[in-house]
């Protein structure tokens, strides 16, 4: 199976700044628990979704970073952990702005060279105002981006913004062919299509193999196993 490199998207704020939601929201999916109850995320969470526009990417739901006790403290630093895998940080805000904590965790990604943007979530509850948001953007050289999950206010912002800030680095994928083809090789694909394949699609490792015999300017044959000796012949 060909082996893929998606990028990781980290997602950090405080607790019940609505992350999981966020994530829901922008991949359309219900993918995380949401819960008014604040720490409802214990631990960083690997999702693994196809973001339109972007392609799949792997999303880090995190615990709160304002979380409390010698347990919080232990999920804070296991969110900590968590940036030393993140290709972009995305922070979220709520109405109650900006404060010493998000200051923390910009600071462990300025240290790892991570980049990263702001969320302000909840916006149709308390936008920002235009003053309080262009003062943010000079203070910490990064956009921030009015969100709302239940409105999808600025949806296409928001990917957007996710594609142009990730590092090109973080989308590039080993090849399964290096050493094996030149250019202008016909390369046979026998491509089982049962039960477990998603109906009228292929399925992923199946898709990447295909693109990487195309990127490697060879011919593909793709054929069912159930066709090999009439190709030959």
């Amino acid at each position: 199976m060909l082996k893929s490199q998606r990028p990781h998207i980290g997602i950090f704020g405080r607790r019940n700044v609505g992350k999981s939601s966020f994530i829901n929201a922008i991949t359309g999916q219900e993918i995380s628990i949401v819960s008014e109850q604040p720490g409802t995320t214990t631990d960083p969470v690997d999702k693994v979704i196809e973001l339109q526009e972007v392609g799949p990417v792997v999303f880090i739901d995190t615990a709160g970073i304002d979380d409390v006790g010698a347990l919080g403290e232990k999920r804070i630093q296991a969110t900590h952990k968590a940036i030393k895998r993140t290709d972009l940080g995305i922070i979220l805000i709520d109405e109650h702005g900006y404060t010493d904590y998000e200051e923390g965790i910009i600071n462990i990604f300025n240290a790892h060279k991570t980049p990263f943007f702001i969320v302000h979530n909840k916006a149709d509850l308390k936008p920002l105002s235009d003053d309080s948001k262009i003062k943010l953007e000079q203070k910490l050289n990064v956009a921030v981006v009015e969100f709302s999950s239940k409105t999808k206010q600025n949806l296409k912002k928001i990917l957007d913004t996710i594609k142009e800030k990730t590092p090109e680095s973080a989308f590039q994928n080993p090849s399964l062919l290096d050493g094996l083809v030149n250019k202008g090789d016909l390369v046979l694909m026998i491509t089982p299509i049962d039960t477990e394949a998603p109906k009228g699609r292929m399925i992923l490792p199946q898709a990447q193999l295909l693109i990487d015999i195309l990127n490697k300017d060879c011919i593909a044959a793709t054929i069912k196993e159930t066709e090999i000796a009439l190709f030959f012949e």
